[in-house]
């Protein structure tokens, strides 16, 4: 009996395992994109939009609540009014920057996943 039920116990980790391999995604910290995050911020802080209109595509978009901001021109207008009239003399202390890598496997609020949602690989 105590071999059937280690058995069964063993046989149930490996398959979490092997379950856990196709769902797993990544954290990263120093990877490029969150490198770039981090210089962003330190330019922010700077108040240096120089630096905002080389970093957003042309097409970005911005969706914050609701209010959409489409393009990298009315972006820009947009972050300098937030740096004259919402922050001034702004400061990041202690920044955390992750890039999270989802699996195709992860599941998203729709109940879809990400592979269905994104087909392509990033």
């Amino acid at each position: 009996m105590k071999t059937i039920i280690l058995s069964l116990l063993s046989l149930s980790f490996i398959l979490c395992s092997l379950n856990a391999e196709e769902e797993k995604s990544y954290l990263r910290t120093k990877d490029e994109i969150s490198m770039k995050i981090r210089k962003y911020y330190e330019e922010m802080s700077k108040e240096n939009i120089k630096f905002a209109e080389n970093f957003y595509s042309d097409d970005v978009k911005v969706a914050i609540n609701d209010l959409d901001v489409n393009g990298k021109k009315d972006y820009i207008a947009r972050l300098n009014t937030i740096h004259k009239k919402l922050f001034k003399d702004m400061k990041v202390e202690e920044l955390h920057v992750h890039t999270n890598y989802f699996s195709s496997e992860a599941l998203t609020s729709d109940g879809k996943t990400v592979g269905e949602r994104v087909p392509m690989k990033i």
